[in-house]
């Protein structure tokens, strides 16, 4: 019976054994010994542990213990050596027997071969944790919802996004789209739970915060995952960050309005406004403000920017443009873009007040770029600025390089209608100027309506006109409407000759002479005509030859300004061709007046005869 007992257990499909009730090894059977190579002998006692892995040994002595100490049941996964050296994975069952009084007499086991098993558990388990890489590394948030619509699991890249852990996420009193924008996450939640409800794939865009604070626009698709019977079982959503585009298709939006407006013929401060307002929505924690300068270039004409404090827009105003002004005047002027960082560290425009200015309200940094037009001229600056310190992004350059652009094509079609409104003013004043010589107008109401019109035409000019006396050695006063009466006394009678002043060299040279800063200027101090000029507040002066058709000098007319600068374009042009005119009057004038000298002669004459 004993030996149809011992062949029993040779047979049984396992590694059979057993110990004493302090887990000294008393028997192993022979397949024991024939997978692991050892003998009964060699397994006595505690022997049987040369079969174990070393890794393993640690923690099955000790779960060993631990059954013993118990005096019940246990179960231990450990991997054994095979008699080749091979190591296999086993479950090890051991089952204590009891005495008449209960007590442990003996211990029975058995080891069960589950290499099979745990290959392919570990190959779940390798695939599970090479679709966790993957799906970690995509560029994008997966997120898995369970059938009623709760979160279940995200991947990494969700979690560092919203910066949250695994376990966080899955709190139960966490509201259910807590990262997303408030605004948007009323719509969501209504059409997540429509979905849930109806199985319907999931399809919206929203707004989702970042772990800093900021919001980012993603696209998010869900779809059903459903069992064979067709009930949902998950719902697996993949959310697209999709900030660049909404931010492309907005400012593309915004440029097509902004282009639609300027082809509409809309007011040119409601263009700017407009683009300010672009960018100030498009760049979060930006605001934007433009500069116009006026036409000579000289100083700003208007500041227009919603977002900016509107103390600091009209402190800018009527500010004369230069490097040191600013930022935007260094831009400008030298006509390259202008960073700064730091307003606060930047000591550069301290000096001018620019930079008290700009803390006052609130500017830690400032970006200048020059709007430029076709022609190379600089019209204006488009600036960003910011309540903190720091560098534009590759996306503020791409913003202010495209509005810009955008801008200087506002501010030059503007311009280039201006000019055909002036064109077209400054013609029909030239016909009247014309009418008035041909229909016999005295010289001094055409040469008043002359200086007139340059006032008109020319803001902040006034017009002056000199003749050469009979003899051509002093000056005669023509005309200067708006001049200091005393200015016209003193010039009339006055030498003329070429270091007299800007009319004198003019008349001499045959040449426009111009002379900006008259402060400054002191080529004209021998004579006293600097002195002159400075006494009645004159502080700059662009000078004309009025020239007969002959080319004999007549003349000179002048453009006089209170602040210093040079001409712009449009008055150097005005300059010359109202000097033509004023040769016209001045000739006509003189030719009928050698018509009635010559009549009055004649007739004098016939009475003599």
């Amino acid at each position: 019976m004993e030996n149809e007992l011992s062949r029993v257990v040779d047979a049984l499909p396992g590694l059979i054994w057993s110990a004493l009730p302090d887990g000294c090894t008393d028997f192993v059977n022979q397949r024991w010994c024939e997978y692991t190579g050892l003998s009964t002998g060699e397994a006595r006692d505690e022997g049987w542990q040369v079969a174990v892995h070393p890794d393993d040994r640690p923690r099955l002595t000790d779960d060993w213990e631990a059954i013993l100490a118990s005096g019940a049941q246990g179960d231990i996964e450990a991997r054994m050596r095979r008699f080749d050296g091979t190591y296999r994975w086993f479950h090890v069952r051991a089952c204590p027997l009891f005495g008449e009084k209960g007590e442990v007499v003996k211990w029975c086991g058995i080891n069960t071969d589950i290499q099979t098993r745990k290959t392919a558990e570990e190959a779940i388990r390798a695939e599970e944790n090479r679709f966790r890489v993957i799906i970690d590394g995509l560029p994008a948030i997966v997120t898995l919802m369970s059938s009623d619509g709760q979160f279940e699991h995200a991947n990494q890249y969700m979690l560092d996004y919203i910066g949250v852990t695994l376990e966080q996420m899955k709190l139960k009193d966490r509201p259910l789209g807590k990262a997303y924008h408030p605004d948007d996450r009323p719509a969501i939640l209504v059409k997540w739970m429509e979905c849930v409800r109806t199985g319907e794939p999931y399809d919206h865009e929203a707004r989702l915060r970042r772990a800093d604070g900021k919001y980012r626009w993603f696209h998010t698709q869900g779809y059903p995952l459903r069992d064979a019977e067709g009930r949902i079982v998950l719902w697996y959503l993949l959310q697209t960050d999709i900030d660049e585009r909404r931010c492309a298709e907005a400012l593309l939006s915004g440029e097509k309005r902004l282009l639609e407006m300027v082809a509409s013929g809309n007011p040119l401060p409601v263009v700017l406004d407009e683009l300010c307002g672009l960018l100030d929505k498009m760049a979060n924690g930006c605001v934007s403000g433009v500069l116009l300068l006026d036409r000579a270039g000289l100083k700003v004409e208007r500041s227009i920017g919603p977002g900016l404090p509107t103390t600091y827009s009209k402190a800018l105003e009527g500010k004369t443009v230069s490097p040191e002004a600013g930022p935007c005047g260094m831009a400008v002027c030298q006509k390259i873009q202008v960073i700064v960082s730091d307003v606060t560290t930047d000591a550069r425009w301290n000096e001018t007040g620019w930079q008290a200015l700009a803390l006052a309200h609130g500017l830690k940094s400032c970006w200048s770029t020059p709007i430029i037009a076709a022609t190379g001229e600089a019209l204006g600056t488009f600036a960003i600025y910011r309540p903190d310190g720091g560098l534009p992004t590759a996306f503020h350059q791409s913003l202010m390089q495209k509005l810009t652009h955008i801008a200087s094509i506002a501010v030059a079609r503007t311009h280039s209608e201006d000019d055909q409104q002036r064109a077209e003013t400054l013609l029909a004043h030239e016909k009247r100027l014309l009418e008035m010589i041909a229909w016999g107008y005295t010289l001094p109401v055409v040469l008043d309506a002359l200086c007139r019109l340059v006032e008109d035409m020319a803001t902040g000019c006034h017009c002056g006109i000199l003749f050469y006396s009979p003899d051509e050695t002093t000056w005669q006063h023509g005309a200067g409407p708006a001049l200091p009466s005393g200015y016209n006394e003193t010039m009339h009678g006055r030498p003329a000759h070429r270091a007299s002043g800007p009319c004198g060299l003019a008349a001499s040279e045959k040449k426009q002479v111009i002379v900006s800063d008259i402060a400054t200027d002191m080529q004209w101090d021998k004579h006293g005509w600097r002195a002159l000029a400075l006494s009645y507040g004159i502080k700059a002066c662009w000078s004309s030859p009025i020239l007969s058709h002959d080319k004999k000098a007549l003349g000179a007319l002048a453009f006089y300004q209170y602040e210093p600068g040079p001409p712009s374009t449009f008055q150097r042009e005005l300059i010359a061709q109202l000097s033509q005119i004023a040769s016209i009057a001045v000739e006509r004038a003189r030719s009928e007046s050698a018509l009635k000298r010559s009549e009055a002669f004649l007739f004098k004459a016939q009475q003599l005869s």
